[in-house]
């Protein structure tokens, strides 16, 4: 199972990055050989196969896969409807307003949506089909399905039995991460069960107990130095707004400040401590009921 399941996690995202940068690539040369129609279409066939590891990957009932599937094909018929009835206007970079809206277009709403409901292993409320309902591009699905895959990835229930539960190799970032965890627990004296995914060139952690489920990405090059950079993306899914100011980097509160998203650079020097800092300023569970 965890063989199994981190090959899935790394095929998901490598494509993930690969759909966004070809979503991304609508330069004149790219339509001029694709054309843009072609170009959407091409983008529906990586949706199906995105689909595909996602449903492998989580526990995607077949209700859910077709409204997925329905979702995929009614943004491309969106996409047709309004390329012909503006006689493909276009948006000034090469591409139509059709391909904007359908296509590139991110709504903040969404992203707030997506960050309220979907919150460390579960959808709230079983809103999972409304999130699908609700995306208008292919970009805002995209969106959805990647923090559906991190936050929502199938593991054995015994994965939660162990404090650290790792998939994929202990490097030197992983213990750094892992260690500066420890350390934040240990003077909190709340230990949070870890579910971490490491990658070649991404980490990903996810700690319940801790802000319900705060799910953190590290992002970083493939030669490690003390002075490598590591961009860091965090979100709580429950949180206490009053503790705002007392966390790293630069910080949004969604859902009357319930809900936390931040992100900030560190170095590979610097990330244990830097790791620790971050979960010494999130509220436990107790924090909040409390």
């Amino acid at each position: 199972m965890d063989n199994q399941t981190l090959i899935l996690i790394k095929s998901f995202l490598e494509f993930d990055d690969k759909i966004k940068d070809y979503m991304g690539r609508y330069n004149k040369v790219e339509l001029f050989h694709v054309g843009e129609v072609k170009h959407v279409e091409n983008i529906k066939k990586m949706f199906i196969r995105q689909l595909n590891l996602l449903k492998r990957l989580t526990r995607l009932t077949s209700k859910e896969v077709n409204l997925f599937n329905k979702k995929i094909n009614n943004i491309l018929d969106e996409y047709y409807h309004q390329y012909i009835k503006e006689g493909q206007t276009m948006h000034g970079n090469g591409f139509s307003n059709a391909y904007k809206k359908y296509v590139t277009n991110m709504r903040s709403s969404y992203v707030r949506e997506v960050h309220k409901l979907v919150a460390g292993w579960v959808v709230l409320g079983d809103e999972l089909g409304k999130l699908i309902n609700n995306a208008e591009s292919y970009n805002e699905l995209l969106h959805f399905m990647h923090a559906y895959a991190i936050e929502l990835y199938h593991t054995d229930l015994e994965a939660w039995k162990d404090k650290f539960y790792i998939l994929g190799e202990i490097d030197p970032i992983v213990k750094a991460i892992l260690v500066g965890l420890e350390e934040a627990e240990k003077k909190k004296r709340v230990v949070g069960y870890a579910r971490l995914i490491s990658l070649d060139n991404k980490k990903i952690l996810q700690v319940r107990d801790y802000g319900h489920a705060t799910v953190v990405e590290f992002k970083f090059g493939r030669d490690i130095k003390p002075h490598t950079k590591i961009y860091v993306h965090y979100k709580i899914p429950k949180f206490i707004s009053s503790w705002e100011k007392r966390l790293p980097g630069k910080v949004k509160t969604y859902d009357n400040g319930n809900v936390a998203v931040g992100e900030f650079v560190t170095t590979f020097k610097h990330l244990k401590n830097d790791v620790e800092k971050l979960f010494l300023n999130i509220p436990t569970d107790d924090d909040i009921v409390g």
